[in-house]
């Protein structure tokens, strides 16, 4: 059948008209399907990341629990002042119920240290409690040693790590040795548990918490070093530990952990199981602190679950059916007109049905939070939807700009007219990233699609669309991730963090879409934007953090939740956000009021979003992260610092001695110089500790001085402690230690200001060269210097002495003789041998002196030379001039009873006996052997009595208020001059035997003897001569004026005490 002219034009038109509806029909669903998309992505971003959140917290709110448990452990032996038995130890864990309310957990254990030297005492303890095979693993002597003690439940696996040393495995005591530092708790890296069999191995690490001594000082690094005890410690397996904590919603996610910061694969502690088919999508990364350390947790979902809705794709079909429908319908009435009219009568319904699911896509179009606008080639606008409208500042039924000028900044304009038309024009479609502004001036980073859409084959007719998805928060939680790991690690190398808060405040505003920021860190505040009185956050901070556990509170009613924070104009919602360990750090997010106008709105914020509260949390954790980073890292520098003088302390030098010396035979030869400050404790009793300290700090610069001038960096200057000082030197000859120890010695001899006043601090040296028999460590080094400073104390100070092998068995000598002698003071080894003092013009014994003896068990007696000095520098003289009082006035208590007969007692003091205690001390025994007191001597030497004449004068006035006689010891060795003798009080003289030695008689023999009687009988004091031996010296002293004189020539000391009035026969000398 042929069709008329008039037919054919007509079907022509209507075909045009079929294919304009199909294009119109699919630009729509084109349009939809985006809009969908967009909202589906969105939906399932943020389920992702509040699963992922709900992970996280879950993960540390679990960790939490473990610690609390490790304190209760630790809890358990602090109130234990006996120490808790094994026994005990089950019994608490059995109450914990650990595998039922700890998932992962594999027991609560106590670890101890064990002493040097005791750890054959330690395993025959432990082998004698039931565990006969009882040894500590790995076997071998180190320096330090460790042991699982207890661990509980004593099960099989358990059993596999009893007497295990933790501290021999470097992951384990790297955390072991942070905890002992720091004093919290901390966990491992990963390790492979003792524990694990040769089934479902995985990886574990273990958490610690160190047990110090009850009562000791835990102030400094080093106390608590010194009063270590042991750990509690738990091990855990981290895939059991992952099983039972993950909420269900995460463990569709590949899950990964990793400690600390780097996720290098020797770092990953758990790794979830992932399907051959998993295909990666989102990821979310995340640190979390974890005691003292921190975890870095990534979550994964897999694309094939994690694309969101299949909204979209049912918008698709559904759309492109009802498009296929309605072009074959005009296709069809093209065809047949009246046939087309017929069905069209027949299909009102169904098309008004289709004609409702348009109206329904236009709903999604208005209501979708993406800008939608379509405009003509030219720039008309056709249709704006709601999103742009409220962009642009429009009501429903304001009339819309004519142009798309009116909507975009230049720069946004240049791109569409420039570029995006263009390609969309070209290629039917452009894609890329712009800038929207709002009336209100706000900035919006949105992804564009530009789609073309033809009207006419015209290109100047076409008319295009565009939808703009707002990237903003993506973006800015992209730069905010890069802002925060910046700032984690300028406050983890110890920069100020209120300062690198306020370097990415306004980045920080932006992410968290907040009006105001506020940081405090100590008493520094940051503050940014809108925000309530400074006092009023400080208050709330506090209250938050004596109320409830939570670090972070969030609310959009700050005049429901915090009225005190709440501002009509300024501030209606907050987040706050407490930095655990103190109440004085936070940062804390503020949000304005929503307009007056809006409905039941009145007082609250824009609520928070899920990406809000994220961006917090990111901001939160980084600066968490960074300052927990840089305390341990200034408490790990300061661990090697001495803080007086900036010099490296002990640690430090036992570190550089062992990090150089681990190379063996090639590495550097170290010596030593061993530094004292000769009389010190002299600058600190008589000006005080803060001129001490002075002194201290100018020391460490001279030393610092020389030994650069003479070795430059072949020195290095350490404080010890005190007033000890070591320079380590590396690779110098003999010669040059000798050199810089005694420019060194030449240095402190010009005198240093202090107090205002020139004070000389002379030093003493013990240099140490390091010999061809290979490396010696620090300690060795340090042990070895000592003894040569010390002896060239012992040689008068302010010298050097070098270091002799002798040194060591001297040393050696020295411990035994001061632990014999304390086993000496405890038995009855100390007695009192006497010496007979005679009066020489009638020959008769008038009284003894009482001389420290020690009687060891093998029979010799040991004379005052070998122990007193001993005695005087280990504190032992205080009990030892006791027991000789004692002893000697109980063995002479009926002589000096006995008023018939001429006898007094005398015995000798130290200066560091002699105290209003001793005085004390004495006046008791004069009571309780009822003695007369005037009968008692107490002989202090001249030295010591000139010496310290301010501080002993007023003892010494006491004493003889008792009746107690003084007498001047070892009299003209000294200080001999009438001015001291005047100011004295004192009884008696005693002539040192030098000069006695002098008297041979010779004419000029007796000067000193003539002077010292004639001094001593102006003062009105008796003179007693020492030392006579033979009967030259006694003829020249009786015939001086002598009467009371003691020596060989009258006896040698005896156990026994001389008889008074009995008539000696003398030596002959």
């Amino acid at each position: 059948m042929r069709l008329r002219r008039g037919s054919a034009a007509k079907l022509i038109r209507n075909s045009a008209l079929a294919w304009v509806v199909l294009i119109a029909t699919v630009v729509m669903t084109v349009f939809t399907w985006i809009v969908t998309k967009n909202y589906a992505e969105d939906k399932a971003e943020q389920d992702f990341l509040e699963i992922v959140g709900e992970a996280n917290d879950a993960i540390s709110e679990r960790m939490v629990d473990y610690t609390i448990a490790l304190d209760s452990g630790l809890g358990l032996l602090r109130s234990s002042g006996a120490g808790v038995t094994r026994t005990e130890w089950k019994a608490f864990a059995d109450s914990l119920k650990l595998r039922n309310q700890f998932a992962g957990i594999q027991g609560l254990g106590y670890a101890v240290v064990v002493p040097p030297g005791e750890k054959q005492d330690f395993e025959s303890r432990v082998r004698a409690e039931g565990f006969p095979d009882f040894s500590i693993q790995p076997p071998g002597d180190r320096d330090f040693h460790s042991s699982i003690l207890y661990l509980e439940p004593f099960d099989a696996r358990n059993q596999r790590a009893f007497g295990f040393d933790m501290y021999s495995e470097p992951t384990r005591r790297d955390a072991m040795e942070s905890a002992a530092r720091t004093g919290v708790a901390t966990i491992s890296g990963p390790v492979t548990l003792i524990q694990e069999t040769d089934e479902d191995v995985q990886r574990g690490f273990l958490m610690y918490i160190p047990h110090y001594r009850d009562g000791a000082p835990i102030d400094t690094v080093e106390q608590r070093l010194s009063a270590l005890v042991g750990w509690v410690f738990a091990p855990f397996r981290t895939g059991d530990l992952m099983a039972g904590v993950l909420p269900p919603s995460a463990r569709k996610f590949f899950t990964e952990i990793y400690y600390g910061d780097n996720t290098a694969e020797q770092n990953l502690l758990y790794k979830s199981p992932i399907a051959s088919d998993f295909e990666a999508g989102r990821v979310a990364q995340n640190t979390i602190s974890v005691g003292d350390r921190f975890w870095t947790i990534r979550f994964t979902s897999d694309k094939t679950h994690s694309a969101s809705s299949s909204i979209p794709w049912i918008v698709v079909g559904a759309g492109s059916v009802i498009d296929l429908l309605l072009f074959m319908i005009v296709a069809s009435l093209a065809l047949n007109r009246q046939r087309a009219e017929d069905i069209a009568l027949t299909m009102t319904a169904d098309l008004r049905t289709s004609n409702t699911s348009l109206k329904g896509f236009m709903q999604i179009v208005e209501n979708t939070p993406d800008f939608i606008a379509i405009f003509e080639v030219g720039g008309g606008l056709r249709h704006l939807n709601r999103a742009w409208r409220s962009l642009a500042g429009l009501a429903d039924q304001d009339p819309l700009p004519g142009t798309m000028e009116a909507l975009l900044d230049d720069g946004a304009l240049r791109q569409l007219r420039d570029v995006a038309v263009p390609a969309a024009l070209q290629d039917g479609t452009w894609s890329g990233e712009s800038t929207l502004v709002g009336v209100t001036g706000d900035q919006f980073e949105v992804s564009l699609i530009v789609l073309r859409h033809e009207g006419s084959r015209v290109p100047d007719e076409s008319w295009l669309t565009i939808v703009a998805h707002d990237i903003t928060a993506y973006k800015s939680m992209g730069r905010l991730t890069a802002l925060t790991e910046g700032l984690r690690r300028d406050l983890s190398a110890g920069e100020d963090p209120l300062h690198c808060v306020q370097a990415i405040g306004p980045d920080a505003l932006e992410a968290v879409r907040a009006d105001g920021l506020v940081a405090r860190i100590g008493e520094e505040v940051f503050r940014l934007g809108d925000a309530p009185d400074q006092d009023a956050i400080d208050r709330q901070v506090r209250e938050m953090g004596s109320t409830t556990k939570s670090l972070m509170q969030i609310t959009d009613c700050l005049a429901a939740d915090m009225p005190e924070l709440a501002t009509p104009d300024r501030c209606a919602g907050a987040i706050l956000a407490r930095l655990p360990g103190t109440l004085d750090a936070y940062l804390a997010w503020f949000r304005r009021p929503l307009a007056a106008a809006i409905d039941n709105v009145d007082g609250r914020s824009r609520r928070w979003s899920d990406h809000d509260r994220s961006a917090a949390d990111t901001v939160y954790r980084a600066v968490q992260s960074g300052m927990i980073d840089s305390a341990y890292r200034r408490l790990a520098f300061e661990a090697t610092v001495d803080p007086l003088t900036g010099l490296g302390n002990r640690r430090a030098l036992a570190t550089t001695v062992a990090k150089e010396t681990r190379s063996g035979a090639d590495g550097p030869r170290f010596s030593l110089l061993f530094i004292d400050l000769d009389r010190f404790k002299h600058l600190n009793d008589a000006f005080g500790h803060a001129t001490g300290d002075v002194g201290l700090q100018r020391t460490s610069s001279r030393l610092e001085q020389v030994t650069s001038d003479l070795v430059g960096q072949s020195g290095r200057v350490f404080r010890l402690g005190g007033d000890e000082f070591v320079v380590l030197l590396r690779d110098v000859t003999p010669d040059q230690v000798a050199q810089l120890a005694e420019e060194i010695v030449a240095a402190f001899q010009d005198p240093l200001m202090l107090s205002g006043s020139r004070h000389v601090l002379n030093v003493s040296i013990g240099a140490v060269v390091d010999t061809a028999d290979g490396p010696v460590d620090a300690e060795e080094l340090l042990r070895r210097g000592d003894l040569a400073m010390y002896s060239a104390k012992r040689a008068g100070g302010s010298r050097v002495a070098f270091y002799e092998d002798s040194f060591s068995s001297q040393a050696v000598h020295r411990l035994t003789l001061e632990q014999e002698l304390y086993l000496a003071l405890e038995g009855d080894q100390l007695v009192p041998a006497f010496q007979p003092i005679v009066s020489l013009r009638t020959g008769q014994i008038v009284g003894a002196e009482a001389l420290a003896r020690w009687r060891a068990p093998t029979g010799e007696i040991r004379v005052p030379v070998e122990f007193i000095p001993l005695a005087e520098e280990t504190g032992q003289i205080r009990q030892l001039d006791r027991q000789i009082a004692d002893r000697a006035i109980a063995r002479c208590a009926d002589l000096l009873r006995d008023r018939s007969k001429k006898f007094h007692l005398a015995f000798n003091v130290s200066a560091k006996t002699f105290d209003a205690q001793y005085i004390n001390y004495l006046a008791r025994l004069i009571e309780y052997y009822a003695i007369p007191a005037e009968r008692l001597t107490i002989e202090l030497t001249e030295s010591v009595m000139v010496g310290e004449s301010t501080r002993l004068k007023q003892l010494l006035i006491e004493l003889r208020s008792h009746g107690v006689k003084v007498a001047i010891d070892d009299f003209g060795t000294g200080y001999s001059s009438l001015a001291y003798l005047q100011d004295l009080p004192a009884d008696v003289v005693k002539l040192d035997k030098t000069f006695i030695d002098q008297l041979h008689g010779n004419p000029g023999d007796d000067v000193v003897a003539r002077w010292a009687i004639q001094l001593v009988s102006d003062l009105g004091l008796k003179i007693l001569a020492e030392g006579v031996e033979t009967p030259t010296q006694e003829a020249m002293l009786l015939s001086l004026g002598y009467d009371l004189a003691q020596g060989y020539r009258y006896g040698r000391p005896t156990l026994e005490p001389p008889l008074p009035g009995r008539r000696l026969e003398r030596s002959a000398g």
